[in-house]
């Protein structure tokens, strides 16, 4: 109800919003000022988080980042580390969005506060390798993106003047391959002087030891299965367009499948998909814990033994590890006809094992368990991919990303 409210009053306010953004364009810019954020405001994590916190720990700061969110737990957790976080209306908020010369965000403007922004340089840091479709490339007519870009023409004007920061124009796009970049071209109507490849600032965290995990519950919790021998597995599934929950199964099956195989299993739904109403939680769990949906797995993945997904791309980035993975896909036939699409064939990017039941899954974690020679055949097929879609394997895509937006934005 509060959402439905808030989606309300936004609409009404819309024609003063759009006075406050012409507004806006008339405030003199500064681009050593850089203004952050991430998913609406709502998290602290992914390549802005990753990339903010860079520029922060820069000795020789020539640049002042500011983090933008309107969750005020998430602004003291920021204030806790001596960052700077305002609220994106607040006095300083507003006061320091009409001064920034530079938006640098993973998913749309929104993240930040688009109705501050014209005239700044648009930094989009994106949030996946793009296995799937989105932006101007989605290609179902039921999907609102489709209706927004292609559809009639009402279609088009309504979307628009609901939803401006998906056509706001782009100044600079990162990609974490050649591939990747054209896929930028594509999805967001940018030419290609305006794509840098530089990696994703987020994986930097996998090729270095991750720090702040002291007292984190869930790593303790990892700790914790290693010294009782037990494997721990992560499970990641993406959210369904069509609203239909990401595991399809009762929790505490699954549960019981952990237990029989001797692992553990930290469960983390994507946020949009934890955001609906799901079986999960609802009976005692021994083997499985549900990790917090807006935090940050990626510090976690080198204590990780195995990943489980089934259409996100989040599998190319854990792959750097050379660690295994299972495709766990139940709906794959009704994925496929309902979603967004995917930009590749599906068998031709999924270098793993892929299963439809919980029994195959069951034998595959076994499989890992039992490192069974069969795992092997799979390892020559990672490093095609990886070549694909990434790069850079170093952990110095933040300084990429930095040394890219100062020359060619500042």
């Amino acid at each position: 109800m509060h959402r439905k409210r808030r989606l309300v009053v936004g609409i009404l306010l819309r024609p003063l919003l759009y006075c406050v953004y012409f507004t806006s364009g008339f405030f003199r810019r500064n681009t050593r000022v850089w203004v952050f954020g991430t998913w609406g405001g709502e998290r602290l994590s992914d390549n802005s988080a990753a990339l903010f916190r860079y520029c922060c720990a820069l000795e020789d700061r020539t640049i002042r980042p500011v983090w933008i969110s309107p969750s005020g737990d998430l602004r003291a957790q920021v204030r806790s580390e001596g960052l700077e976080a305002y609220h994106p209306w607040s006095i300083r908020g507003v006061g320091l969005c009409l001064r920034a010369g530079i938006y640098i965000f993973d998913v749309r403007l929104k993240d930040i506060n688009y109705w501050l922004s014209r005239r700044a340089k648009r930094v989009l840091l994106r949030h996946g390798t793009g296995i799937k479709k989105t932006a101007r490339a989605t290609d179902n007519p039921s999907r609102r993106m489709y209706k927004l870009f292609h559809g009639r023409w009402w279609e088009r004007a309504t979307l628009r003047f609901l939803l401006p920061w998906h056509t706001a124009r782009l100044d600079l796009v990162m990609a974490t391959s050649e591939q990747h970049a054209q896929q930028g071209v594509q999805f967001y109507d940018v030419d290609e002087g305006r794509v840098a490849v530089t990696g994703s600032p987020r994986n930097d965290v996998l090729f270095s030891e991750p720090e702040g995990l002291e007292g984190n519950p869930v790593s303790t919790w990892i700790d914790e299965g290693h010294r009782l021998g037990k494997l721990v597995f992560i499970y990641m599934p993406t959210f369904r367009d069509d609203r239909r929950p990401a595991f399809p199964y009762s929790w505490k099956d699954l549960d019981e499948l952990a237990g029989r195989s001797g692992v553990r299993i930290l469960a983390k739904l994507h946020p949009v998909d934890a955001a609906r109403p799901t079986r999960q939680q609802t009976d005692r769990l021994e083997n499985i814990r549900f990790g917090d949906p807006a935090g940050d797995p990626y510090q976690l993945f080198g204590k990780i033994d195995c990943l489980i997904t089934d259409y996100s791309s989040v599998v190319y980035d854990f792959m750097m590890l050379r660690k295994p993975v299972v495709f766990f896909c139940p709906d794959l036939d009704d994925f496929l006809s309902d979603s967004r699409g995917f930009c590749y064939d599906y068998e031709e990017v999924t270098p793993a094992p892929k299963v439809r039941t919980l029994e195959e899954l069951e034998g595959q974690i076994g499989n890992i368990v039992n490192r069974s020679p069969e795992l092997s055949r799979w390892e020559g097929r990672y490093e095609e991919i990886l070549k694909r879609f990434h790069l850079y394997q170093d952990g110095r895509s933040s300084e990429r990303c930095y040394e890219a937006i100062v020359g060619r934005l500042v």
